[in-house]
């Protein structure tokens, strides 16, 4: 292949110079190479932005670790999971396959000799699928023998235990160790929530490394773990407050239900203190509480659970007595999901704290600019936090595209596409959609058409509850392409961040050209940032 000059003509087709062009690295920084978007076809362009869209919707889906590997061929469904090929005829969802991947992980043997057992003895893991079958066979098949339902708590413990197994398989490793580890019921609850972190970490967008848990040579954190994005690499150590008759503590080694969920916060944190790390720490503690209500009455109130408020008042005190090299990343967690088996899962909870580390999760009033800026330097730890927040974000599809049903498959609209609309007009309309968008309070979706003669027509369509769920969940790639749909906004550092990503990549020029009537125009064109 031949190096291109950098003033002959760009093979682009533009016309220019390449070193004006797509050879032009201010350019390519200032634009990421939208620009040149311009100059290709049509149909590649938006190839392009259909690609753009897919992508992110199965890093949403998926997370930023590996994707998942998959294909279908003829009646089989194969799936690749690290240096493992695993096939059925029967996965029609990935939630089938990984009902199948757990039983074959844990051990046929073991699991039908726990079911032997009455199920108060059986493990953890042997209850939740007892009552996991049972929420399966309560649902009724949808019109195309689909199933779909509201998920319990026992659906965030089985199958996310069984999402957990794998994405460690396929990103990392799955060590023989650690299935020992969770068919163990006096080891299981440490495992358990080392899993449930990996699971965090790698959607996050972390590499993860295991550590030889076997060499008792010296104390070491169970992980660490690298930034794709920073680059900077973390030593993780997990630790979960053990609580009587849950996740196979007793009395012997697990406190009384009724003891407060903070008790072991301050103990757990220094324990993790005292383990050497060669670079930055991140600490995570579940307090093992009951979960907050999620009721009407808990969406309408301001108010944390009252173990947030302790959890802060102890990570204080501990701030006023660190040692020169001690400081971590602090996220105490409530995964409480085991609580509450048959309802609603969605009362966990997360706490972040920089402890040592100004500028991470540190209260008080700060200017807007401050938060920002405290953001991207953190961004590592805000990363984490989301991914907590929406633990276990378990795929439906292994492709990663939008779950739809076949009704809604044969109906969708994407942008760039031609239709005919029979109900319009005598004979119907022929026309390409340019532009959409969807009123949640009409359930209707907008749809700005070109015809064949040029002229522009606006459509609108009924959508169903199922699009509606679709469309909140992926609004900006709902139509096929990235298109920034509004939002809503709910305070003013989301208003900012909205502002910084909208013009962050706009050149000094054109901003100033916006802000043109700004009583401190001149100020602002000596201080602003130049972008371009």
């Amino acid at each position: 292949m031949a190096k291109i000059g950098r003033n002959a003509p760009c093979p682009c087709g533009s016309g220019r110079k390449y070193k004006h062009c797509c050879g032009d690295p201010l350019k390519e920084q200032s634009s990421g190479g939208a620009q040149r978007l311009d100059t290709l076809p049509p149909e590649i362009e938006l190839a392009l932005k259909r690609h753009e869209a897919q992508e992110l919707i199965r890093t949403q889906q998926q997370g930023l670790g590996k994707p998942i590997i998959a294909a279908k061929v003829g009646e089989h469904q194969f799936v690749a999971v690290g240096d493992e090929l695993h096939y059925a005829k029967k996965w029609r969802f990935f939630s089938d396959f990984l009902l199948w991947y757990i039983k074959k992980v844990l051990n046929g043997d073991w699991g039908n000799a726990e079911i032997a057992k009455p199920i108060e003895e059986r493990h953890p893991i042997m209850q939740w699928f007892e009552i996991f079958g049972q929420f399966q066979k309560s649902q009724e098949a949808n019109e195309d023998g689909t199933y779909s339902a509201e998920s319990t708590g026992v659906v965030y413990c089985y199958l996310a235990l069984a999402y957990n197994l794998y994405l460690l398989k396929h990103n990392v490793e799955l060590q023989d160790r650690l299935i020992a580890r969770l068919k163990d019921p006096k080891q299981f609850q440490g495992a358990y929530y080392e899993l449930i972190i990996a699971n965090c970490l790698i959607r996050a967008g972390f590499e993860l490394e295991l550590e030889d848990e076997a060499d008792l040579r010296t104390k070491h954190c169970e992980f660490s773990a690298v930034s794709k994005l920073t680059g900077k690499k973390y030593w993780i150590e997990c630790k979960m407050r053990g609580v009587s008759g849950l996740l196979g503590k007793t009395d012997v080694d697990g406190a009384k239900p009724s003891a407060k969920p903070t008790s072991t916060l301050t103990d757990h944190l220094r324990d993790a203190l005292r383990k050497p790390a060669e670079d930055d720490r991140l600490i995570l503690i579940d307090v093992n509480a009951p979960p907050m209500e999620v009721g009407e009455a808990a969406k309408q109130s301001a108010e944390m659970p009252e173990w947030v408020e302790a959890a802060g008042k102890q990570l204080d005190a501990k701030e006023r007595d660190l040692k020169d090299d001690e400081k971590a990343y602090v996220f105490v967690t409530n995964m409480s999901f085991h609580r509450v088996l048959d309802g609603d899962p969605r009362g966990h909870a997360a706490l972040a704290h920089g402890l040592g580390i100004p500028g991470f999760g540190t209260p008080g009033p700060k200017r807007l600019t401050e938060v920002w800026r405290n953001k991207q330097e953190h961004i590592d730890g805000h990363r984490i936090l989301e991914a907590l927040k929406t633990y276990p974000n378990i795929p439906s599809t292994f492709d990663g595209s939008i779950p739809v049903t076949e009704e809604e498959a044969a109906n969708r609209v994407e942008i760039g596409q031609r239709y005919f609309f029979e109900h319009l007009g005598d004979d119907g309309l022929l026309g390409e959609v340019t532009t959409a968008t969807i009123s949640e309070a009409e359930k209707k979706m907008y749809l700005g058409v070109t015809t064949e003669d040029g002229q522009s027509v606006i459509v609108t369509r009924e959508i169903s509850d199922h699009e509606l769920a679709n469309h909140k969940q992926y609004p900006d790639t709902f139509f096929g392409i990235y298109l920034k749909a509004p939002r809503r906004l709910d305070d003013p550092y989301e208003l900012f961040e909205w502002i910084v990503d909208c013009y962050q990549d706009t050149p000094k020029k054109r901003l100033l050209e916006l802000a043109k009537d700004h009583p401190k125009i001149a100020e602002l064109a000596r201080i602003i940032h130049d972008a371009a």
